[in-house]
């Protein structure tokens, strides 16, 4: 029996790949826990921004409260806190007020998949984003993808043909709120490789 062959070698082996799962599963803990702090952190200064700065206008004196504030966050934090950065903090919590659904979305979706769900102006686009890459945890470079592949409109012309998207856009719109709903079409066709 060669010494590579002999059962403590084995016994080592099976050991460091058990203590390597352990190391990689607490590594990705660690990370999943990390971004929803940060997550809910800047949701936290953007709401605090649009309540205490902002007054739920956009006037030249909140705006230049909001520049003082973001310069001198940057001379402490770095470029994360510059004025594009906290007004992207604005928006994300403008357009998702409910700390519940955050706090939920967190678990899933990192900042950057926030970042790139914000620049969508429209709420029932977003939500459709939101929706299926949460559910399909696409990571952010399939959402931009799929962004800018137009899912969302595919899909609409898809469920309604165009002679009758008009007269349907209420019921689609109820289709994509409500929890039910052809989501699954949806996942096979987000699915195809573009």
């Amino acid at each position: 029996m060669t010494k590579a062959n002999t059962p403590v070698a084995n016994n080592i082996d099976t050991l460091y790949q058990d203590i390597k799962q352990l190391i990689e599963n607490t590594k990705t803990r660690i990370l999943s826990q990390v971004n929803q702090a940060l997550v809910l952190t800047y949701w936290q200064i953007g709401k605090t921004i649009k309540t205490e700065i902002l007054h739920d206008d956009r006037s030249e004196y909140g705006q230049a409260k909001l520049k003082q504030l973001a310069q001198r966050l940057q001379q402490e934090y770095g470029a994360g806190f510059s004025y594009s950065s906290l007004t992207r903090m604005t928006k994300f919590y403008a357009y998702i007020s409910d700390y519940e659904k955050v706090a939920t979305l967190s678990q899933q979706l990192s900042w950057s998949h926030f970042v790139e769900l914000i620049k969508i102006e429209d709420e029932l686009k977003r939500g459709f984003y939101t929706r299926l890459c949460s559910e399909a945890r696409w990571s952010v470079r399939i959402l931009r993808e799929r962004m800018d592949s137009m899912l969302y409109e595919r899909t609409t012309l898809v469920w309604f043909p165009r002679s009758s998207v008009g007269t349907h856009t209420v019921s689609f719109k109820a289709n994509m709120r409500s929890h039910g709903g052809p989501w699954e079409r949806v996942n096979n066709l987000a699915k195809v490789q573009l």
